[in-house]
């Protein structure tokens, strides 16, 4: 299991920030700190996501719930 997350680790941090965001930010972190995957190879990875995401919202058009609830 270590090796499985040792290798998807970096990849599991960029596809769940780029879907959820900051969330999976801290889980990169958290298993950063236990050992898992390097801190800056999780934080690269995760900032990687963030900014697909922010570029996709930028070129696709964000889409926004105007009016009431």
């Amino acid at each position: 299991m270590e090796e499985l997350f040792q290798t998807c680790g970096y990849i599991a941090s960029f596809i769940g920030t780029f879907i959820e965001g900051e969330i999976f930010l801290t889980t990169s972190v958290v298993a950063a700190k236990m050992g898992y995957m390097k801190l800056y190879g999780a934080l690269a990875a995760a900032w990687a996501g963030a900014y697909a995401r922010g570029l996709g919202h930028l070129l696709g058009g964000a889409q926004t719930r105007t009016g009431a609830y």
